[in-house]
């Protein structure tokens, strides 16, 4: 079965998308799920990396050098999907990298690039907003 990332061999792709932009002068950084929700994200201008593979079904997986990427990172926001798979990356996330909290979703929305396309024209507004709700988790 193919799902949309290819990965590394044993099913974990091993990777961050994005991580150019990873700079010790961030006062936050947002990781998404996926690319597609990265790539949604920074055309707003929002600094954000991803999960190649997102969770792909296997369960959360973060790997203990990408938190020393971000060292000097003020804040690191996840927005997992709208979804159990999306809470159980959010959790296991919070549990490894300090600095961190998660964003919620509003119900009926699937995935920040979901959220962004139903958001139109205030997209940027939207997301600011989600963003800087106090945490529903923190890590």
């Amino acid at each position: 079965h193919w799902g949309k990332y290819i990965s590394e061999e044993g099913g974990r792709n091993r990777n961050l998308f994005n991580t150019q932009i990873i700079s010790p002068s961030l006062s936050y950084i947002v990781l998404t799920e996926s690319p597609l929700d990265c790539l949604a994200m920074k055309s707003h201008g929002f600094p954000c990396i991803a999960k190649f593979d997102g969770n792909q079904g296997r369960g959360a997986h973060w790997e203990r050098d990408w938190t020393k990427r971000l060292k000097g990172i003020a804040e690191i926001i996840i927005v997992p999907n709208n979804d159990d798979a999306g809470d159980l990356i959010a959790k296991q996330f919070l549990e490894d990298v300090p600095r961190s909290r998660a964003a919620r979703l509003p119900e009926g929305i699937k995935d920040l690039t979901d959220f962004i396309v139903k958001s139109g024209v205030d997209a940027k507004a939207e997301v600011r907003r989600i963003i800087s709700a106090p945490p529903v988790l923190k890590g």
